[in-house]
């Protein structure tokens, strides 16, 4: 195998899993939108849209298309407000969702014809930040992370900000490193289903594919780094990644 990580198959995944959860964000939010019209919100809707759009933020992450990535943070954190106002959201908000949306699928289209995905537009990123009654972000300035630098570097600038601020007020965050492997295929442990696992007992802000030397446990040659806020114990951490606690690396924790 080359030194580089190949993606390939992950890719295909995403693409795949993508166009399900794009269909399915549309539509909620046009269930919210016409309920809107007729008077009547729609929490239900609300909460099956973000679910699906946090979704795809996770999955763009964990292949690299960081506009998609992007892109869905700022739906999610506008999704997550009216969710947790009990659906309550405006029809102006649900239009830039559905722009924002439909960004997504085109550069979902762009990356499955082999191109790569534009960068998202400011003025959409700031419509979505106004909606949701925060400031369009700022150009950030760099905040220091326990992450080993090849991985911190990976980062988005606002997952970097995410863990840092959580390591501040004294949330404790975890490293925990997934080996693809056949044998763990066989009894249905993939990084798909690790995320999935790890979402219900831990908030998770990145995976991060990176190459590790070939062998018998590792014979792809590829890991997934992930690193999460733990809502639960540590032995349910690892046990979402198939590992055992001691390989857990405490990347910080409160006082």
């Amino acid at each position: 195998m080359s030194g580089g990580v190949d993606l390939g198959d992950f890719l295909s995944a995403f693409l795949g899993e993508a166009e399900d959860l794009l269909r399915a964000a549309s539509a909620s939010l046009l269930l919210v939108d016409a309920e809107l019209k007729r008077g009547k919100e729609s929490p239900r809707a609300v909460r099956d849209a973000f679910r699906a759009t946090h979704t795809i933020k996770g999955l763009a992450a964990m292949v690299g298309v960081e506009p998609v990535v992007a892109i869905a943070h700022g739906m999610e954190t506008l999704l997550r407000g009216a969710d947790a106002s009990g659906g309550h959201i405006a029809a102006p908000a649900v239009d830039v969702l559905l722009q924002a949306l439909r960004a997504i699928e085109q550069r979902v289209e762009s990356v499955a014809r082999g191109a790569p995905a534009e960068e998202p537009r400011a003025d959409l990123l700031e419509r979505l930040a106004s909606a949701q009654g925060a400031a369009p972000a700022m150009p950030p300035t760099p905040a220091r992370t326990p992450l080993e630098p090849a991985l911190a570097a990976k980062l988005a600038p606002f997952e970097r900000e995410q863990l840092v601020q959580a390591l501040s007020s004294g949330r404790r965050a975890l490293q925990v490193e997934f080996v693809p492997s056949p044998e763990k295929a066989a009894r249905g442990l993939n990084i798909t289903a690790v995320r999935e696992a790890m979402a219900r007992v831990a908030e998770v802000i990145k995976v991060l594919p990176r190459s590790i030397p070939a062998s018998a446990e590792a014979p792809g040659g590829l890991s997934f780094v992930l690193v999460v806020l733990p809502a639960g114990s540590d032995a349910e951490v690892a046990a979402a990644a198939g590992a055992d606690p001691g390989q857990l690396v405490v990347l910080g924790a409160g006082g």
